[in-house]
């Protein structure tokens, strides 16, 4: 006999509603796995089969997780640099890193390509600088490595300024990131919920800002133009704008392209934000 309509329908509907999770169940599931990573354990002689083989089932477990993982965006002067370098920082619930994705520049200074740091419980596990390649264990460099995974024969001074330099950057670049994560949890506690949601500019019909969680996405004639993280707070937390603390959640903070804006009116129907940088008012209308 076969199915009916209806009874199709009802099994369909059964399999969705158990097989989509909520971003918060996401989150844990992602932060249990990342947290259960161990380091593997490598031959006195390894090879780059072996080291592919151990290292790719840990890499694949983080970037497949990251998504629902807290990101923390920042621009930060590395050590032996002088202008900022774009920073990613991915933390778990208990703001330990479990990847890093590091701008670095071509030669017009554009960042068009990237660095990425793993980590296992909270520590650098691996550099995947593309043409090299390094591991660590508690904090010290255990192998240099080519691109395609073979050791590299390095003098000892160099391999220690390069493990002193890795490490002090990727202390700093998490150094820099924590504030970020800690003022972004506590604002989350206070609640963000009337802020969330899509405006449509009084001035500029095609122009639509959405707030998310901790996103911000500017939307112009049906286009996305720009997402990025934002932070809700007491104060600017960006460089051009310095405030004093005086208004619970008056800030929204857009670190990345150094922006600030101060909430003059915030209710079901209308946002006005002030634009600290231009004294600008910028005026919105609730839309669904």
């Amino acid at each position: 006999m076969k199915p009916t309509l209806l009874k199709i329908s009802t099994i369909l509907i059964s399999i969705f509603i158990f097989s989509c999770n909520s971003p918060k169940e996401n989150q844990e599931e992602a932060v249990k796995n990342v947290l259960s990573l161990t380091y593997p354990e490598f031959s006195a002689t390894p090879t780059p089969e072996e080291f592919k083989e151990k290292i790719a089932p840990i890499i694949d477990v983080i970037n497949d997780e990251v998504s629902d993982l807290i990101p923390v965006e920042k621009k930060i002067i590395l050590t032996n640099e002088k202008s900022e370098t774009p920073v990613t920082v991915w933390f778990a619930n208990d703001s330990k890193p479990v990847k890093i994705k590091m701008g670095v520049a071509d030669n017009s200074g554009a960042f068009t390509k990237s660095f990425e740091y793993y980590f296992i419980d909270g520590k650098v596990f691996f550099v995947d600088a593309k043409a090299t390649k390094y591991i660590f264990r508690n904090d010290y460099l255990k192998f240099w490595l080519d691109e395609n995974y073979t050791i590299n024969t390095i003098k000892e001074a160099d391999f220690n300024a390069k493990e002193k330099n890795i490490i002090q950057n990727v202390f700093l670049m998490i150094s820099e990131a924590v504030v970020n994560l800690e003022v972004k949890n506590i604002e989350d506690d206070k609640s963000n919920n009337d802020l969330h949601g899509k405006w449509q500019s009084l001035d500029d019909a095609s122009s639509v800002i959405v707030f998310e969680e901790n996103r911000k996405i500017e939307i112009y004639n049906d286009k996305e133009i720009a997402n990025s993280i934002y932070i809700r707070s007491n104060k600017c937390q960006n460089k051009s704008n310095v405030t004093n603390e005086k208004e619970t959640n008056k800030y929204i903070s857009v670190e990345q392209d150094d922006l600030c804006f101060y909430i003059l009116k915030l209710d079901e129907t209308y946002l006005e934000l002030n634009h600290l940088s231009t004294g600008n008012t910028l005026r919105f209308k609730r839309i669904k």
